[in-house]
C-alpha cells in the first residue's frame, strides 16, 4: 500500500524556487498538496492504494500541481485590474484558477490512468 502522505511540505519547499511558496506554513502547503493529490486521483481514477511506493512520475506531477496551487493562492494584487503610470497603462486579464494543461502532466500521468468501468445497460437490437 502506498504511503498515506504522498509529499511533505518540506519536500515541496525544497523543490520550489518561488520565495512565496517557501514562506507558506506547513498547514497551507499541506492543503495545496491535498488539492494536488485530489486532482491526480480524479484525473487517473487511480488512488495508488495497491502500489508499494508512489511512482516517480506521479510524485513529479504532484510537486508541479501543488506548487502551482501554492503560487495561485498568493496574489499581492488581488482585485487590481488595471494601473496607469504617467503615459503608460496596462490591464491584467482575468484568470481563474491554474492552467493544469500547460504543465504537461499528460505525459507523466497517462500511463497510470485506469479507465472507469462502463455503467448502464447495453442493448443489441436486430431486425426481424
Amino acid at each position: 500500500m502506498a504511503a498515506e502522505i504522498w509529499l511533505t511540505p518540506d519536500e515541496l519547499r525544497e523543490y520550489s524556487n518561488n520565495k512565496d511558496v517557501k514562506k507558506r506554513t506547513d498547514l497551507q502547503l499541506q492543503m495545496d498538496i491535498y488539492r494536488a493529490k485530489s486532482y491526480i486521483v480524479c484525473y487517473t481514477h487511480n488512488s495508488f492504494d495497491d502500489a508499494e511506493l508512489l511512482p516517480e512520475e506521479v510524485k513529479i506531477a504532484l510537486l508541479l500541481i501543488a506548487e502551482q496551487y501554492a503560487i495561485m493562492s498568493f496574489n499581492p494584487n488581488d482585485g487590481l485590474k488595471s494601473e496607469t503610470y504617467d503615459d503608460y497603462a496596462y490591464t491584467r486579464a482575468d484568470k481563474a484558477g491554474i492552467d493544469i494543461e500547460a504543465l504537461g502532466l499528460d505525459s507523466l500521468l497517462d500511463d497510470w490512468v485506469i479507465e472507469p468501468p462502463k455503467t448502464g445497460v447495453t442493448l443489441k437490437m436486430q431486425a426481424i
